[in-house]
């Protein structure tokens, strides 16, 4: 995880000392915390997100984690986005947070995640790439499971909207950037409203997935499950490795050059047990 692909700056640094305990053994609370001028128990604390990191402290890990100018300015106004505590404090800091990230991959603000609110719309979006120009009726006919030329042109009006197209002379429209998402926290730019807005999002999205089983010709899908039993440790082990898988996917995707077809790519690690008492 690089520091601009965050909007919390407390798996940043948690992500940092897993990587640093992986390369080396020696790592731990305890170098860590010495090397900022803290206590180990509330770094671990810090790590964990039961405590925010002291703004007195952002020089220190600022320079520990040698971090370049720009990077130290994004690093402070994530502490400070992290601990806001009104949404009109966190919309400010969010905005410098904007200011300062490079342009290959936005976030979108509170007003913006109605992006989100119909599961076509980033399928739209997405299909810009597999087309000659915005046609609604032409997009709709390409969506499966099918909708209607009149949510085509919602969705198109939508991310003009949002600034996320750009017409050009000849009328083919083009992405105006090649990556948006989410953010990690979404719920610290608006609170209530935008999680609810992302978790239907989501279930528009399984329910789509549950569809493709009746209606997707198995060598056009690929669905696998694994249910096995796991400690916490190998939990977050595994949340690692599909952050990992999810930035390596996106690597292979930046190089299409001629897409012809969007796809769904969902990962899910659901519990279906509650959590067993020790002893």
């Amino acid at each position: 995880m690089t520091l601009f692909e965050t909007l919390d700056y407390r798996e940043y640094l948690k992500t940092y000392y897993e990587e640093r305990k992986a390369e080396k053994n020696y790592f731990s609370y305890k170098v860590f915390a010495n090397a900022v001028g803290m206590d180990q128990s509330f770094l671990a604390k810090i790590l964990v997100g039961h405590m925010h990191l002291p703004p007195e402290k952002i020089g220190a890990f600022s320079e520990y984690l040698n971090l370049q100018w720009t990077e130290r300015r994004y690093f402070e106004a994530l502490v400070h986005f992290g601990r806001a505590g009104t949404a009109a404090e966190a919309k400010i800091w969010f905005e410098k947070l904007q200011s300062l990230r490079p342009p290959q991959y936005r976030i979108l603000s509170v007003e913006q995640l109605q992006y989100f609110a119909h599961w076509y719309t980033p399928v739209v979006r997405a299909l810009v790439g597999c087309i000659e120009k915005g046609d609604a009726q032409k997009i709709a006919q390409s969506i499966s499971p099918a909708i209607t030329k009149q949510e085509a042109e919602s969705a198109l009006e939508t991310l003009h909207r949002l600034d996320m197209l750009e017409e050009e002379e000849n009328g083919k429209l083009r992405l105006r950037e090649p990556h948006v998402g989410s953010g990690r926290a979404p719920g610290l730019v608006g609170g209530e409203p935008s999680a609810l807005l992302l978790r239907d999002y989501h279930r528009q999205i399984l329910h789509i997935a549950e569809r493709s089983l009746e209606y997707v010709p198995s060598q056009e899908r690929d669905i696998s499950s694994l249910t096995v039993a796991l400690d916490d440790a190998a939990t977050e082990d595994i949340r690692v490795m599909t952050r990992e898988f999810r930035k390596a996917i996106q690597k292979r995707i930046d190089q299409v050059t001629e897409a012809n077809r969007v796809y769904h790519i969902n990962i899910q690690i659901i519990p279906v047990t509650h959590p067993s008492e020790k002893g």
